[in-house]
């Protein structure tokens, strides 16, 4: 890509797509940076084709930058079912919060831990008794 003889540089993302940057007063520009990670910058120096390798050696035109998340994305305070209510208004979900909102607890699914527990503290009684009756002898 040339604009009046100056190269411009794409960016590889996060996920490995190369995407161009734009020119601006004679400086490089890319707000795509959507994605949180490590995005590479390829100058012409750096573009397969054109000289030094991907990854090439200090000076060879690549550059590196982090993109964090927006802090906001981070808050685990809770939410009232208002806020809830109004953050899924658009998405196929039913919101219920409180008494409303029930578990079937049908067939008590999940509970083999207590059979587990049960075998094991069998095992160990046995364990025990064997134990006890050869230490005897």
């Amino acid at each position: 890509m040339a604009a009046r003889g100056i190269e411009v540089p794409s960016v590889v993302d996060p996920r490995g797509a190369r995407l161009p940057a734009a020119l601006q007063e004679g400086a490089a520009r890319f707000d795509r940076t959507d994605i949180a990670g490590f995005y590479r910058i390829l100058g012409p120096a750096t573009v397969p084709g054109r000289g030094a390798a991907e990854g090439g050696p200090p000076g060879s035109g690549e550059q590196w930058f982090a993109v964090n998340r927006a802090l906001e994305e981070s808050d685990l305070s809770p939410v009232t079912e208002g806020e809830l209510r109004a953050a899924l208004a658009g998405a196929p979900v039913r919101v219920s919060v409180g008494s409303g909102a029930s578990v079937s607890d049908e067939g008590h699914e999940g509970d083999i831990w207590r059979w587990i527990a049960f075998a094991a503290a069998c095992l160990l009684l046995g364990e025990l008794g064997c134990a006890a009756w050869v230490g005897r002898r």
